[in-house]
């Protein structure tokens, strides 16, 4: 009855305060209040006015004279509970009544004299565009007629702009015929503003932007300045309307042909093309063909109603598989704020193909434009390849070099999509990770847009680091076949069709947090480089330094979740099973670590462990674990063939741990009680080197820092003690502190010993890389059943390969590329082709090992697994 009489209340005082109305504008509040209700009016909005009100009057601004905007403002004011905002003309039906029923004309209702803090009126800074519409009479402006009326009040005047976005499709820069007759959809007439209302309404929302007090305008101090107020109030007015469109909307689109034809014609696609023609000797009409060829399959054909399709259909399906889907709002807030400014380059991380789409339907979802997104031509197949790329999807080669035609073409195309206002997404991992880490960065794409950058250095260019966390992956039995040595199967319609599979299953949360963006300018600037003036060592010293900060920014904004901690737990013992007690024991040391680090915890963490014994009842259902039941212990034992699953998850938070754990096995790699910490550190820091792909630093720390923080921190948990020597020993309280961080990176070590112990098979002779990993797979696999390796995970491909490479960067190994020209003549079908006779040009690519001199012993390389078998526990 409360409630009831509560909202008879807020009724009667809403039709008090809309008394002051006129007729007609009473009667369509209440015949369309019901639609302007599904017009989101943020919280934020009433905020804002009802703050400002407080202090002094506002005028609602408006770009574009529109009655129907000013209805929705008024109705969601009273809604409020704030008086009705005067309409500065009255709309036509009104002025008719007015003059043939009362014969008198209508007056503005626009201050003209003086203002009192609480009132607020509206003004349009442009009327309507088009000639169906009645020609307003020619305005004062009111922009100066409101600075006038400032200098005469104390009373503070507030613009405060107000825009409506009706639909979200981008704005055409092509004129139809409908655009002549009834306005464009920017500024539309009122049989087409009517017309948009009724088709969009449910997905219109009005913002308003940051108020501007007139009072800074009016001061001695801006009068000094000799700028012009008007102008500089309509410049921050139009630039508020048209950062939030394009936001929104992105920007206004040409035509696909157009766009392509600019890219041909670029003078350094010309010179190209000339360029290619005379070293193949052929005329440069056959080069520009294949260039148009190559340049139409790249590039992307954005429709906006595929966009509104995929997402209307990943809503649905995002909803069966993902529970819940925690979207950083704070991040995402930030994100919008920086489309409105800048040129903005996504980089999330990249773990499953549901990647592709889960930024582009997010951002659709939540009001902004989606970016485009760089795919690889793997994905272009029948029927996705179609679809993808009307959903802005731009199919690139994994590979082109010495392709020199196609490098120009792909960097042409992506610095005019740029500079043209549509922002983009690439994977800086380059393929997905099969390992749950966030892999090394891939240069090739990123150096085109830093090059793009340092040709217009007076545009900033943002990249945007997102974390994408899944609690359970639907890769997850492929990648665990493939980490094993299987064979990765080739994207086609026939794997797309089992993707369907997945529907029938749930798959927790999934997590997206936005990470700290790195701007352009600042980020060349703070390292004392110049666009004009860098060397091409600069720029290749650059590109590297700005990929390892956005992996590093990409692991910050990581989300911890419950599936990770109790996954870390798990893997953190040696043994085959851990008791219940043991494992909580784990998961305190993991949350108060990452608690006391900052690192950004799942909202389904609290003061309570529930969502730990949550996920322990999942990871048992999923068959990663069992449990069983002893007298008063439970013990939980792993499940051997689900081990990748499990690290897939550690591997998402470990890089929270590795300087500890660094630190952890510097100590117990001398086996002895006391350690002087200078040797410790030398220690901890060749594992660094070792690990070199396995792990990213803080590119704003030296690793001496690094390594200081985690010995002080062991120390403060009671795991070492430092003497007044400097001698590290352990502590005799808290033993499971050291034993935890040092069995973190224990798989590493031991796939690294693997690869150590088959450098053997290359004394005296040079080996095709696949061939050698075949081999270490097999050396691996015999180490296995022989119980020398602890943990199955350590059989690892992913782990092989960075093994090698990190011997390469060692100088142990060295390795050589070969190319194989593969050129196959294709004979023509019938005696009319003999004189079309095609040649297929292909080089294949084969990479091979070989040891260094200094390392072409087998009693050096003993040392060489040696030097590893020092961090392992072994005899």
């Amino acid at each position: 009855m409360v409630e009831h009489t509560d909202t008879l209340e807020g009724a009667s005082r809403q039709a008090a305060l809309a008394r002051s109305l006129p007729l007609f504008t009473r009667l369509w509040l209440n015949l369309f209040g019901w639609m302007f209700d599904r017009v989101k009016f943020f919280r934020h909005n009433v905020e804002l006015i009802q703050k400002h009100l407080a202090e002094g009057a506002i005028i609602h601004v408006f770009q574009y004279a529109s009655y129907l905007e000013y209805l929705i403002l008024n109705h969601f004011i009273l809604k409020h509970g704030l008086a009705a905002v005067p309409y500065p003309e009255q709309n036509w039906l009104t002025r008719l009544w007015r003059r043939f029923v009362f014969a008198r004309s209508m007056q503005p209702r626009a201050p003209t004299v003086e203002v009192k803090a609480g009132e607020q009126y509206v003004i349009f800074l442009q009327r309507r565009g088009s000639f169906l519409t009645v020609l307003a009479e020619r305005q004062i402006d009111e922009i100066q007629r409101l600075i006038d009326l400032q200098k005469q009040t104390p009373t503070p005047i507030f613009l405060m702009p107000q825009i409506t976005i009706w639909t979200k499709r981008p704005v055409s820069m092509t004129r139809s015929i409908w655009d002549v007759f009834f306005g464009n959809s920017l500024q539309p007439g009122r049989v087409r503003r009517l017309i948009i209302f009724v088709r969009n309404f449910r997905q219109a929302f009005m913002r308003t932007g940051e108020p501007m007090n007139l009072t800074d305008w009016t001061s001695d101090a801006f009068a000094e300045s000799g700028k012009s107020a008007v102008k500089e109030i309509r410049w921050r007015l139009f630039q508020f309307f048209t950062e939030e469109r394009m936001a929104v909307t992105g920007p206004m689109t040409r035509p696909r042909t157009w766009i392509l034809e600019s890219v041909l014609s670029m003078p350094e696609v010309q010179a190209t093309i000339k360029e290619v023609a005379e070293a193949e000797g052929k005329s440069e009409k056959e080069i520009a063909v294949r260039a148009a060829a190559e340049l139409d399959f790249m590039a992307a054909d954005y429709k906006y109603s595929f966009i509104v399709m995929m997402s209307s259909a990943l809503k649905i399906a995002y909803q069966r598989l993902f529970n819940p889907l925690v979207v950083d709002m704070d991040g995402i807030e930030r994100l919008r704020q920086l489309l409105k400014q800048y040129q903005v380059v996504f980089t999330p991380s990249h773990k499953s193909h549901i990647d592709y789409l889960t930024v582009s339907h997010l951002l659709h979802q939540l009001g902004m434009y989606p970016p485009h997104i760089i795919a690889g031509e793997n994905l272009a197949f029948w029927p996705m390849g179609f679809l993808f790329r009307r959903m802005g999807a731009i199919f690139i080669r994994r590979s082109f070099k010495g392709n020199k035609l196609y490098g120009v073409l792909l960097r042409s195309y992506l610095s005019r999509m740029l500079w043209e206002g549509y922002s983009q997404e690439f994977f800086i991992e380059g393929g997905r990770s099969r390992t749950g880490k966030v892999l090394m960065p891939k240069f090739g794409i990123l150096s085109i847009y830093l090059d793009a950058f340092l040709k217009n250095p007076s545009r900033e260019l943002v990249f945007l680091p997102i974390s994408i966390v899944y609690s359970r992956l639907i890769e997850e039995k492929s990648y665990g076949r493939e980490l094993a040595g299987g064979e990765k199967q080739k994207e086609s319609t026939k794997s797309l069709l089992k993707v369907f599979d997945a529907l029938k299953f749930r798959y927790g949360a999934m997590h997206l947090r936005v990470g700290e963006p790195i701007f352009s300018k600042p980020f060349t600037a703070e390292r004392g480089l110049s666009p004009e003036t860098i060397t091409e060592e600069q720029r290749f010293s650059l590109v590297q330094e700005l990929g390892y900060d956005i992996i590093y920014r990409i692991n910050q904004a990581t989300t911890v979740t419950p599936m990770a901690v109790v996954s870390v737990a798990l893997l953190a013992s040696s043994r085959k099973g851990v008791t219940q007690a043991r494992l909580m024991e784990s998961v305190e040391i993991i949350l108060q670590f990452l608690r006391d680090l900052g690192a950004p915890m799942a909202e389904s963490f609290g003061d309570s462990l529930y969502p730990i014994a949550e996920a322990i009842e999942q990871l048992k259902k999923q068959g990663h674990i069992q449990s069983h039941i002893i007298g008063n212990d439970i013990i939980y034992v792993i499940v051997d063939s689900h081990r990748y699953a499990l690290d897939f998850h550690k591997n998402s938070i470990l890089h929270h741990f590795v300087p500890t754990a660094l630190a952890a096995l510097g100590f117990a790699s001398f086996k002895r009680p006391k350690v002087p910490l200078a040797q410790v550190r030398e220690r901890s820091g060749f594992l660094a080197r070792v690990l070199k792909y396995e792990i990213i630093f803080s590119p704003q720390a030296s690793f001496e820092q690094v390594f200081d923080k985690a010995v002080d921190y062991l120390q403060e948990k009671g795991g070492l003690v430092r003497d007044g020597a400097g001698n590290l020993s352990a502590a005799d309280k808290n033993t499971q502190i050291l034993p935890f961080f040092q069995a973190l990176l224990t798989n590493f070590l031991e796939s690294y010993w693997v690869v150590a112990s088959a450098l053997r098979n290359l004394v005296g002779r040079r080996m095709a890389q696949k061939k050698f990993l075949k081999l270490v797979m097999e050396e691996g696999k015999k180490m296995a059943l022989v119980g020398e390796l602890e943990r199955s995970e350590a059989y690892s491909t992913s782990n092989f390969q960075n093994a090698v490479n990190s011997f390469v960067k060692r100088g142990i190994l060295i390795k050589n590329e070969a190319f194989e020209d593969t050129s196959v003549t294709i004979l023509p079908t019938s005696p009319q082709l003999t004189t079309k006779q095609k040649k297929k040009l292909a080089k294949k690519r084969d990479v091979f090992l070989e040891l260094a001199q200094d390392y072409n012993s087998e009693s050096v390389l003993a040392d060489v697994a040696a030097e590893l078998k020092l961090y392992l526990r072994k005899e």
